[in-house]
């Protein structure tokens, strides 16, 4: 997946982790931005006699550097309207065309800027996750999105291949 942003292409990476491993990818990465990161933490539901298994309450987080001297309206304006928003349509797109994976009719999403564990931490004990973090600073300033969503994977949905 790919946004354009100031005439220039930006291929979106992807990472799955907690926190503390989502900084380890940014420090050694020579192209950071923009990202989609699965932060862990979320159900998975199987049922053995069903191949069909349920991913809930995924948080997927859509982040981009951000510029801390900006005043929100310009934000929106641009890292928002031109990267975050049209990053998250590409995911809803592309998830939609992927054969075996559904997502739930109903989502909510969050916007912010951020720059402190402290913050991420905030909302992963209000949505009842045990494991605190310690209060780091993050790499860079981000503006970001938070979707809240849960996906049905259908493992049956492929032939099985025999070797």
């Amino acid at each position: 997946m790919e946004v354009i942003f100031l005439g220039k292409t930006w291929r979106i990476n992807f990472a799955e982790g907690d926190l503390n491993e989502l900084w380890r990818i940014l420090l050694v990465s020579e192209r950071k931005y923009p990202i989609v990161w699965l932060q862990s933490g979320y159900v998975v539901h199987e049922n053995h006699l069903n191949p069909i298994i349920l991913l809930q309450d995924c948080k997927f987080f859509f982040i981009t550097k951000g510029d801390s001297n900006d005043f929100y309206k310009k934000r929106y304006q641009t890292t928002f309207q031109e990267i975050l928003y049209p990053m998250k349509d590409l995911f809803f797109k592309n998830m939609n065309r992927s054969k075996g994976i559904s997502l739930s009719e109903k989502n909510s999403f969050v916007t912010f800027p951020f720059n402190d564990v402290s913050e991420l931490e905030s909302r992963s004990i209000i949505h009842g996750s045990q494991k605190a973090l310690e209060s780091s600073t993050a790499p860079d300033y981000w503006d970001a999105l938070l979707l809240n969503i849960s996906i049905s994977i259908n493992t049956g949905c492929y032939p099985e291949y025999k070797i």
